[in-house]
């Protein structure tokens, strides 16, 4: 739970960032391709991606690396307080073949910095997805005004 609150702030930023450099860029240059828009929102989304992951190696890594498993054990207590609201209790968790103890050591491999290679890597499809849309609704925008 608390990482899916973590994961709709940095999506906003992302889009944020997205946006706001390709108006710069639209603004500077009076028009914007599909093909620039797209791959300079693809560029801002990977670099706005990239600095939550390296903030998140110091964080986790260099700067509190005990908090990694602070943290984890946050994410389990939180994940069975919500689960016990929807009346799962441990044992039907269990039953439902989830194992926390698995998704504890998930989470602490999580914030290691492969692991967080690893997350910016994989997100490059969302981020791709999402500069095909930004970039297209730029570009239909920006048709519109003309």
């Amino acid at each position: 739970m608390i990482s899916g609150w973590s994961s709709l702030f940095v999506l906003a930023t992302v889009v944020v960032v997205m946006v706001k450099g390709l108006r710069v860029v639209r603004v500077d240059e009076g028009s914007l391709s599909f093909k620039r828009g797209f791959g300079l929102a693809l560029l801002g989304g990977w670099l706005a991606r990239a600095g939550y992951n390296v903030f998140n190696i110091l964080l986790f890594s260099i700067l509190k690396p005990g908090l990694k498993k602070s943290y984890a054990d946050s994410m389990i207590e939180k994940t069975e307080e919500s689960m016990a609201g929807f009346g799962v209790d441990l044992k039907s968790m269990e039953a439902m073949g989830v194992n926390l103890d698995d998704i504890h050591l998930q989470v602490m491999n999580s914030l290691t910095p492969w692991g967080q290679f690893k997350d910016w890597f994989f997100s490059v499809i969302v981020i791709a997805i999402l500069a095909l849309i930004v970039a297209a609704f730029l570009k239909t925008r920006h048709e519109l005004s003309e």
